[in-house]
């Protein structure tokens, strides 16, 4: 099974063993699936899931820009806090979208970004939040990363099919970003809902 990291062991959340996971993305969609699954795992290295250890589920909640998850197998505040620092990582099938619903950030890396005006602003390589929005990090041509709030009222439509997001961007979105040397290049977006046919 393919395993994707959402986030990272903050630090532990008071005595009883829970752990104070901070997400990388606002989204959080996927918090029903794993309590339902009654399990979690957490990895050392982002990049790798060697090391990977499972853990039994008890609950899992949102809280502030993360989650708490509570396991019987971590009974105390010394044992959660051992888990500081590994990343949470959550089953890829947690993070894919049916028909006629939101689209989870994970289905668009790699998409690109373009204009609604057709002219093109680069591939989507990750993800950020700044608290309030989740944000789309993007490649310019120059190779430059600006990172674009994936918000409703800027998504002209997402075509799967061609991998990319059509974005009506306000001017001067990059120029905060890059300074006065600003390419033109660049849209925002938010949760959107899928419409393919």
């Amino acid at each position: 099974m393919s395993h994707r990291v959402v986030g990272r062991v903050k630090d532990a959340h008071g005595l009883k063993g829970e752990l104070w996971v901070v997400l990388f993305s606002g989204q959080c969609d996927w918090l029903d699936a794993l309590n339902a699954s009654g399990e979690f795992h957490l990895r050392p290295q982002e990049g790798s899931d060697e090391g990977a250890r499972r853990f039994a589920l008890k609950g899992a909640r949102r809280h502030k820009n993360g989650v708490i998850l509570q396991s019987s197998d971590l009974r105390d505040r010394t044992q959660a806090e051992a888990w500081r620092g590994h990343f949470l990582q959550i089953p890829e099938s947690f993070l894919v979208a049916g028909q006629g619903e939101t689209y989870f950030l994970a289905e668009i890396e790699g998409f690109e970004v373009w204009k609604a005006d057709a002219s093109r602003v680069g591939p989507i390589i990750g993800f950020s939040t700044n608290g309030l929005q989740d944000l789309l990090q993007v490649r310019l041509s120059g190779g430059e990363i600006v990172e674009i709030p994936f918000v409703e009222d800027f998504v002209e439509r997402i075509d799967s099919k061609e991998r990319r997001i059509y974005m009506q961007l306000p001017p001067g979105l990059f120029e905060a970003q890059l300074g006065n040397e600003a390419s033109d290049e660049g849209p925002e977006s938010d949760s959107l809902e899928s419409d393919d046919e």
